[in-house]
This record gives structure tokens, C-alpha cells and sequence, in this order.
């Protein structure tokens, strides 16, 4: 395992390579990480606290989801509680 100092934070970073030649890798906690401004945070706030309804596509998709993976849900629900 190779270690990175994380240029975000500075932590260490840890790399499951042996002889990675990565100079700088994010750390868990910055990988992924964005930053917002405050209108951005606000807008995605209200939209976790007011979803807006789904639209057509989005329940066909669901459907076509649960259509396709149902046998799936059906087992791990049997193993799950048998």
C-alpha cells in the first residue's frame, strides 16, 4: 500500500497499489467532495426537503427496474426473512 498526502486537506491518502506513482491522491473524506455557494446549497436543500413529483420517463424507469429485478427482490426478501 502507497501513501499520498491529500493536496485538498493534507491528510495522508492511502493507495491500495504497492508502487503507485500517483503524486497526489484525495484522502476518503475529500474524494467526491464539491463545494457549493450559498444559492447552490440552498436550491439543494429544497430540493432533498421538496421533491418535485417524477416525471413520466422517471416512473417508466422505475418500472422497467422493478420489472427487470424483481425475481432479485424476491429472493433477498425470502433469504432475508425464511
Amino acid at each position: 500500500m502507497s501513501e499520498h498526502t491529500c493536496p485538498n486537506c493534507g491528510k495522508i491518502a492511502h493507495c491500495s497499489q504497492l508502487d503507485c506513482t500517483m503524486p497526489e491522491q484525495l484522502c476518503d473524506l475529500c474524494f467526491g467532495k464539491i463545494t457549493l455557494s450559498e444559492r447552490d446549497f440552498k436550491t439543494f436543500v429544497d430540493a432533498i426537503n421538496n421533491p418535485p413529483e417524477p416525471n413520466d420517463a422517471l416512473k417508466k424507469a422505475l418500472k422497467d427496474y422493478k420489472d427487470k429485478y424483481k425475481w432479485v427482490i424476491k429472493c433477498l426478501l425470502f433469504i432475508l426473512y425464511y
